[in-house]
């Protein structure tokens, strides 16, 4: 039989796309990395329960690579990451702090699949600069990011500070 109902629609569809809004981004050894929303996933208990990360709220994913010495071979890298140094994450700020908190010689990011993109700290550092100028760039970093930047360095403060 032919039912009709009414449902009320009271979710809008959501789309990491915007035009009212800067986008969010971060460049780093001449990879430009942003976040994309985790969507409502529809999952069984049992996926649910399997799922690597079930307090995920955003991707980070590689969605350009800007030639440099310090990327050399990952010119076509474009991927979801999955974990920085062998360690997940939940959100874009999560991931950039765990790369900036870091004082290892290499950052390593892993995809779910397993493909890996290494980046020399030591020649992303120094090669900075001239990579921002080489691709006309006013800032590397997202305004959300510098916000972030200052708390980062008022809680490295207060450690040291501590510590002392």
């Amino acid at each position: 039989k032919e039912l009709l109902l009414d449902v009320p629609l009271t979710l809008s569809d959501n789309t990491d796309y915007s035009y009212d809004q800067q986008p969010r981004y971060w460049v780093y050894g001449g990879f430009v990395f942003t976040p994309r929303k985790v969507v409502d996933r529809c999952l069984s208990r049992f996926d649910f329960d399997r799922l690597e990360q079930p307090n995920q709220t955003e991707y980070v994913r590689i969605s350009k690579v800007l030639a440099s010495s310090s990327n050399v071979g990952f010119h076509d890298a474009a991927m979801l990451i999955e974990k920085v140094n062998g360690q997940y994450f939940n959100d874009f700020n999560e991931f950039y702090r765990i790369i900036n908190e870091s004082s290892d010689p290499f950052v390593s990011l892993t995809s779910a699949n397993g493909y890996e993109v290494v980046i020399e700290r030591a020649l992303a550092t120094q090669e900075h600069d001239k990579l921002l100028k080489k691709y006309h760039m006013k800032a590397d970093r997202s305004e959300d990011l510098r916000k972030l930047d200052k708390t980062l360095h008022t809680e490295q403060k207060n450690t040291n500070a501590k510590e002392k």
